[in-house]
């Protein structure tokens, strides 16, 4: 896993196939940025890989094939694989919900119309209760207990840092930065729009929605203002420029 020193999440090739004619549209990948065959088939050729590819046995990046076939820690993927990665689930999801295509939502003034497509699986249908737990908890164990390249460091598992976060600043609050905002007197309203958690941080330098998983800024806008002293009882929506609305609490 990532930020670990020992090999224990596997290798998986992930294959989309989106049917089209005269051919399919076919992304066929290992989760690595290079396989390891592609290690086998440059190392029997002497030559080294474009970019680093994985680590040495001391654990320092390499782009040589055969100090990552040595040490078996080849990088995850990303690049041309994300931007493949991408553009088929860009089809998958505009297909299956009939919606709009990436680069036509990006030729209107305001997203809208965006494609999503949610798939859940009741895992109790499929094994016996309770051993979809066990199976993901020893993943868990797996990777949280793999020792880290760095001294002093974690080894985290999908989401778990997303949890802390959200557990430190359910307690703590959501940390702002005024001066980057240039609001003196503020109010933070906690909203969903779209199924995304965020913030609303209102003040007199204008209004802002932070993400609740990560506290980064979502959108602002200046010109919407607002101060404590305004404040009402009353509930109504406020449209900002860019579409998204804004409770005026």
């Amino acid at each position: 896993p990532w930020g670990g020193k020992k090999t224990t999440i596997g290798n998986n090739p992930f294959i989309i196939s989106v049917p089209h004619k005269p051919y399919p549209v076919l992304l066929d990948m290992a989760m690595s940025q290079f396989s390891y065959g592609k290690f086998e088939i440059l190392r029997e050729q002497g030559k080294m890989l474009p970019m680093d590819g994985g680590y040495n046995k001391d654990f320092e990046l390499t782009n040589d094939p055969d100090q990552i076939l040595e040490s078996m820690m080849a990088l995850p993927m990303g690049y041309w694989k994300g931007s493949g990665l991408a553009i088929m689930i860009d089809m998958l999801v505009a297909v299956l919900s009939g919606g709009m295509t990436t680069s036509e939502i990006g030729e209107l003034e305001a997203e809208y119309g965006l494609s999503q497509l949610f798939i859940a699986l009741d895992t109790e249908q499929l094994s016996n209760v309770g051993l979809a737990d066990r199976i993901i908890q020893s993943i868990i164990d797996s990777v949280n207990n793999t020792n880290p390249i760095e001294s002093g460091g974690n080894v985290f598992h999908p989401g778990e840092q997303t949890y802390l976060r959200r557990l430190e600043n359910e307690k703590l609050g959501i940390p702002v930065n005024p001066d980057k905002w240039k609001h003196t007197e503020s109010s933070i309203v906690p909203m969903e729009f779209g199924g995304r958690r965020f913030y609303v941080y209102c003040g007199n330098g204008g209004v802002a929605g932070v993400s609740a998983e990560d506290g980064n800024i979502l959108w602002q806008n200046t010109e919407w203002k607002m101060g404590l002293h305004f404040v009402t009882l009353a509930i109504k929506p406020a449209t900002l420029k860019n579409g998204m609305n804004c409770w005026n609490l």
